[in-house]
């Protein structure tokens, strides 16, 4: 596998893959090589072409939780005003979880223009990192920002994600001079529950993060891709791992 430079940039999951073994790493790049930069940042998939794809019912239930989260203060916005629950909310756990949350911060920001966030769905790339914020809001009247990821339940890695995406909504802002933009806080919500966790930002997190990116960075450009056998037995890859293997 040769590396040119513009292949020197992570996406999360590809940020995960190589920790846990980059010839996984390897082998996900060469399935899925990377976009340019144009295409991914304007490309919506359509839940077919996630059903193409081969993702199971569990990913594809989260994707369109994910769609109805984007467009919600689109549709909804006028009754979270009047406080009316339309039928289609009430008859889903995790979509009156997230009316009950939009409608307490619609109080906090006693309804002021930044209870709406300010991007859905932001795909952005920069030199080294790329990927999709599913929320940037507005947190007070200063303009600072919170960067949210919205996730089924939690996980260990929740917060050293959320650094990953804080990292490249910030390297962004610099390489795009949106210097009227600060980012203050990051934060998980959990639909299955309908609660959000918050930290600020930066943490200390963010040091570790930006060490691991550039390591990373450095091995892939070495191509040093070794293989961790100790990853094996859970990986989905390990079919195809064994015959590119075997080729050698």
């Amino acid at each position: 596998m040769v590396v040119y430079d513009y292949e020197l940039n992570l996406s999360l999951q590809e940020y995960f893959y190589f920790q846990e073994c980059p010839q996984k790493f390897r082998l996900y790049r060469i399935l899925n090589p990377l976009p340019m930069k144009n295409s991914f940042q304007t490309t919506k998939r359509t839940i077919s072409e996630y059903i193409l794809r081969g993702y199971n019912e569990t990913e594809l239930e989260g994707i369109k939780l994910h769609q109805f989260f984007a467009t919600f203060h689109q549709l909804y916005a006028y009754c979270i005003s009047k406080g009316i629950i339309p039928p289609e909310i009430k008859a889903k756990k995790e979509l009156l979880n997230f009316w009950n949350y939009q409608q307490q911060r619609y109080i906090t920001c006693r309804g002021t223009y930044y209870w709406k966030p300010l991007y859905t769905e932001l795909a952005l790339m920069t030199k080294k990192q790329r990927g999709i914020v599913d929320c940037l809001e507005i947190i007070n009247e200063n303009g600072d920002l919170r960067l949210i990821d919205y996730k089924k339940s939690q996980n260990s890695m929740d917060f050293e994600a959320l650094q990953f995406y804080a990292l490249l909504v910030e390297e962004f802002m610099i390489e795009n001079n949106w210097e009227d933009l600060t980012l203050k806080e990051v934060g998980c919500y959990y639909y299955s529950i309908g609660k959000l966790e918050v930290q600020p930002y930066p943490s200390g997190l963010k040091k570790v993060v930006e060490n691991k990116i550039q390591q990373i960075l450095q091995k892939i450009e070495a191509e040093n891709f070794f293989l961790k056998k100790e990853s094996c037995a859970q990986c989905q890859l390990r079919m195809i791992c064994h015959i590119d293997q075997g080729e050698k």
